[in-house]
């Protein structure tokens, strides 16, 4: 049996498979760390084990379903086999594709509030003032650590679409969608305004900036759209 956790609240999603595995080492299972090193080493093991093999043993991997082949060796083991338990965490996978994936797994799917999505669709050039007051809305609700890192992925990802290098785990609606918003962009703009999002990232975690995170961003966006 599968359990993935994942969703947009990426740090909800990871907080609530950290609990899993404190959970199931509270009842004295073995936690077993596996990565890309290890991972085909699973394999032989889930295929060669007997029931036996799994009395209070699972495994726990992060970020492991970027790519297919790893893909593959998970969905060999997507059954409803209690004896055999992959707790999964990913940051990048969406609810519908986690579900095109794994038929039987049980998902935990954190979602943030659909108005961070607004603001993201929001930012562009010419429409500062829209921007800036979804960004206050959020702030209200949303840790700015995550409104940060959010902002960033919409950047890189509409720089990845203006420049033909599109994420091959987007939908064709997603790329549709920034496609359009990345038109509203110069190639330039974008650039120099990721630059600005990860020297606030850098100051945020160096503790090296007079200004929060959501003043940093206020600024930014003044300066950029």
């Amino acid at each position: 049996m599968i359990y993935l956790f994942c969703g947009d609240d990426t740090a909800a999603s990871r907080n609530a498979f950290h609990l899993a595995k404190v959970a199931y080492k509270q009842k004295n299972y073995e936690v077993i760390a596996i990565g890309e090193k290890n991972i085909t080493e699973l394999e032989k093991w889930l295929v060669n084990s007997q029931n036996l093999f799994w009395q209070n043993r699972i495994f726990a991997g992060e970020n492991l379903l970027s790519k297919k082949e790893y893909r593959d060796i998970f969905k060999n083991y997507d059954t409803k086999d209690e004896n055999a338990i992959i707790l999964l965490w990913d940051e990048e996978i969406d609810e519908r594709s986690a579900k095109r994936i794994f038929k039987t797994a049980r998902l935990s799917i954190s979602k943030l509030p659909s108005t961070i999505f607004k603001f993201l669709d929001a930012v562009y050039p010419s429409n500062k003032t829209p921007a800036l007051r979804l960004l206050q809305d959020i702030s209200q609700s949303i840790d700015e650590h995550i409104i940060l890192y959010m902002l960033q992925k919409r950047i890189r990802e509409l720089i990845a679409v203006t420049t033909g290098k599109t994420p091959e785990k987007l939908q064709q609606w997603q790329i549709a969608k920034l496609s359009m918003q990345s038109k509203k962009w110069k190639e330039q703009q974008l650039l120099s305004f990721y630059d600005a999002l990860y020297r606030i990232e850098v100051y945020a975690k160096t503790n090296t900036h007079y200004y929060s995170i959501k003043k940093s961003l206020d600024i930014a966006l003044c300066y950029s759209i």
